[in-house]
């Protein structure tokens, strides 16, 4: 008579713990990057500043009329411009029966600071990741030309040659015969800045297609096709990254610049670069009004570097590990 299979008495079975962490080894690369990256101190700091700030602007819409009881374009003429931390009678509340902590300050207008900062960023980022966005297809379509086809040293030239043109003229063309709206700001930047990210992809594509295992690949019979897929794409994504994570501020810092000199955002749209053009009108008499606007875009920009940088030195480790 055999032994019943199912029972466990005077056995030891041994069961593997369920929320044991992975070897480093079974981890995979971008895996094994992303903790390299969050383990230095200026990337911890930068992903708190990034949260705070996008959570923040995000939500201003549900924040905005619990907190304060006012939005982005609610006039108090009576109360005009006050310091931060000012307290005047809320506006749903009626006048001594709601008091409402004016955190920012309020403008000429009477308007809360804080919720204009908020709804500011909103429009900031968006034109940010949009400009990137386009910026980033455009760049890498380019890239690819310049690393994967026989023409590539050609393609170079035309983009040295594009990166001397007054490209900035060319995007105040456009956002004068369009208007001054968001999107058309986030294309024309967006149509300036891509070549940074060309380059950056073209000179990867054509590292990596120089290296040894790619000849051997098409030794053993692969495909173009298949050489794009298999090895030129998965080593381009570790650069598309990176070069994302650096434009999106340079678009971000561009579109606040342009905004300040007023060629970029305007009424009824707001943002962190015009607010701070409203506020250094009034600087001498009302400084919050241009400080807090700029400390946003100032923290956001710096946070967005670190984290850039972060995941430069991540990467290279990943690739240096890897080749």
């Amino acid at each position: 008579m055999t032994d019943d299979p199912f029972r466990t008495t005077g056995r030891s079975v041994a069961v593997p713990d369920p929320v044991a962490p992975l070897p480093a080894e079974a981890q995979g690369p971008w895996t094994r990057a992303i903790q390299r990256a969050l383990s230095h101190p200026k990337v911890q700091t930068a992903v708190v500043i990034l949260l705070a700030v996008v959570l923040g602007s995000m939500a201003a819409p549900l924040w905005s009329p619990v907190l304060v009881g006012v939005g982005p374009t609610d006039q108090d003429l009576v109360l005009g411009p006050q310091p931060p931390l000012s307290r005047s009678g809320s506006i749903l509340g009626g006048a001594g029966e709601r008091r409402t902590i004016h955190w920012f300050g309020t403008d000429e207008l009477g308007r809360d600071l804080a919720v204009r900062v908020a709804y500011g960023g909103r429009v900031s980022m968006a034109v940010g990741g949009t400009g990137t966005l386009i910026g980033l297809v455009l760049g890498c379509v380019f890239g690819l030309l310049v690393g994967y086809t026989r023409r590539g040293d050609l393609l170079l030239r035309a983009l040295a040659a594009v990166r001397a043109l007054p490209l900035l003229l060319f995007a105040l063309g456009l956002l004068l015969l369009t208007g001054f709206e968001p999107l058309w700001l986030s294309v024309a930047l967006g149509g300036v800045l891509w070549p940074r990210v060309a380059r950056e992809v073209g000179g990867r594509a054509r590292e990596v297609l120089a290296r040894p295992y790619i000849d051997a690949a098409r030794v053993s019979g692969a495909g173009r096709m298949a050489i794009f897929r298999g090895h030129l794409l998965p080593n381009l994504a570790p650069a598309v990254v990176v070069s994302a994570a650096y434009l999106l501020p340079v678009v971000m810092l561009a579109e606040a610049l342009l905004s300040f000199a007023g060629l970029g955002i305007r009424a009824p749209h707001t943002s962190w670069g015009s607010l701070t053009a409203e506020g250094a009108q009034t600087m001498d008499l009302f400084p919050w009004m241009m400080l807090f606007p700029g400390l946003a875009l100032a923290l956001t920009v710096i946070a967005l570097r670190w984290l850039a940088e972060g995941l430069r030195a991540a990467v290279r480790r990943m690739t240096e590990a890897s080749g």
